[in-house]
Formats: C-alpha cells, structure tokens, sequence
C-alpha cells in the first residue's frame, strides 16, 4: 500500500491513525470498528481481527455496513 502513487504520500503515512467509531444498537453505544487515515483522494481503513473478509456476517458486518455507507452517502469522510 505504501508504494501506491498518491498525493503527499508522506504526509499520508506519516499522519497518526484515527478510531474509527460505529454505533452499536445492540449496547446502545459506539464501539472501536478500526482505524483509519484519510486525505483529499484515499482513505485507508483497518480493521482489527478482520483476515482477508472485512464483510464477515459474523463479527465485522457492522463495521463494513457503517464503513460503505460513509463512502457512499457522507462524501467519504469517515
């Protein structure tokens, strides 16, 4: 990923990770669903225990649904 040809890319990877929060209904809460790095043109999601199936129905839908749904309607700002 670091050899991509993105804008600042030094900046990019230099920046400090930030939470990436999702709302949990089933607490009623926000929970930890990864941590992210973001500029004017990428954005780079990690998410703990994910393997190489981020959508897994089991224990990382929440954060793959909330995820897409900031790309799609939030004009991919997480």
């Amino acid at each position: 990923m670091r050899q991509l040809d993105i804008p600042d890319k030094e900046a990019f990877w230099g920046q400090a990770r930030k939470l990436y929060k999702v709302y949990d209904e089933a607490i009623g809460t926000t929970v930890t669903g990864g941590y992210y790095r973001q500029n004017s043109v990428f954005n780079f999601l990690t998410v703990p225990k994910a393997g190489h199936f981020v959508p897994n129905w089991t224990n990382n839908y929440k954060v793959t649904l909330a995820f897409l749904k900031d790309m799609m309607f939030n004009n991919g700002q997480l």
